[in-house]
């Protein structure tokens, strides 16, 4: 694939415009890669690889990240380019390689519909910072541990989104932890029973976990799904552990149903700068996302903070 890609050219629109909402982006998301787009998927990856900041509960907007250009420990002494990019990026990313004050600039496909990972070659820190200022980035030597550290509990996580009112549940489904699949679940009235749902307002799926206290949590549908899978733990639902890691390859496996919230798939994602895998379970035919490059200390902290334990890898087979 050559650069740019249509993803690419939707992450430098996203880069000129600064922030908008997800209707603007479907919008130009068709305009640019017809319509057999899936713009929501595509700012998902745009998100996971850094770049944008997006508002999936309430407001729905997106923001386009500021340019950081950040050594990642498992893409061979390169650094990688997150936030803003733009045509001024690249061509002065070649003429940094051209003057000799970058050793190399490798662009790296990921997808006809995904955004391509740019990595500079850079021998010091001090080369990294100066890099960083030609191209109006801030230059970084420790975003992995920057993401794995600030990661909080799935507690913390939910009590965020604590809300007095959340809509009313006409057409709603359930989770159903067995499956991991959204059910029928009709809820009237407002009478909330515990768990996670998920429901249509205003033109958006929006996703509710409800405690076994009654409390309402409006958060993002990983949150809520990962937060109804350790409810089910203390009952005798056979709940799931969604994660596994090979000590082999170091690749964090998990479940696509019950996909790694934002911020602990971006920590998995910086210790490569390149978005996971789709593969299928050998044993089961389910989706699993591969992230490659994932250190022990980051699976654990991941894990841990999901509230999940110690799982081998299980064998995958990747999709064609």
């Amino acid at each position: 694939m050559s650069y740019p890609g249509g993803a690419d050219l939707i992450l430098e629109w996203c880069s000129l415009k600064g922030t908008g909402t997800r209707g603007s982006f479907e919008q130009a998301c068709r305009s640019v890669l017809g319509e057999s787009a899936r713009p929501s998927q595509l700012l998902h990856q745009l998100e996971l690889s850094g770049h944008v900041e997006v508002d999936w509960v309430d407001s729905g907007r997106w923001w386009v990240a500021p340019p950081v250009l950040s050594f990642v420990e498992g893409s061979g002494g390169n650094a990688v380019l997150l936030g803003a990019r733009s045509p001024e990026t690249i061509s002065a990313l070649k003429q940094l390689v051209a003057a000799g004050d970058i050793q190399a600039l490798t662009l790296v496909p990921q997808g006809d519909r995904s955004p391509t990972a740019i990595f500079v070659g850079v021998s010091s820190t001090a080369r990294l910072a100066a890099a960083g200022q030609a191209i109006g980035a801030t230059a970084k030597t420790t975003v992995r541990l920057e993401y794995k550290d600030s990661l909080v509990s799935l507690d913390a996580a939910v009590a965020a989104g604590t809300s007095d009112y959340t809509s009313s549940g006409i057409q709603a489904k359930r989770l159903n932890v067995a499956t991991l699949r959204f059910e029928p679940g009709e809820v009237r009235f407002g009478n909330w029973t515990p768990g996670c749902y998920e429901q249509m307002s205003y033109g958006m799926r929006r996703y509710l976990y409800v405690d076994d206290r009654g409390g309402l949590h409006n958060v993002d549908r990983w949150i809520a799904v990962h937060a109804e899978i350790n409810r089910a733990k203390g009952s005798s639902v056979d709940a799931p552990n969604p994660l596994s890691w090979s000590p082999e390859s170091q690749s964090l496996f998990c479940d696509a149903r019950a996909q790694l919230p934002t911020m602990w798939a971006r920590a998995a994602v910086m210790c490569t700068g390149l978005l996971p895998i789709r593969h299928v379970d050998r044993a089961d035919g389910h989706q699993v996302d591969e992230y490659r490059g994932v250190l022990g200390t980051t699976y654990n902290r991941i894990r841990l903070t999901l509230g999940y334990e110690t799982q081998r890898a299980f064998t995958t087979e990747k999709v064609s």
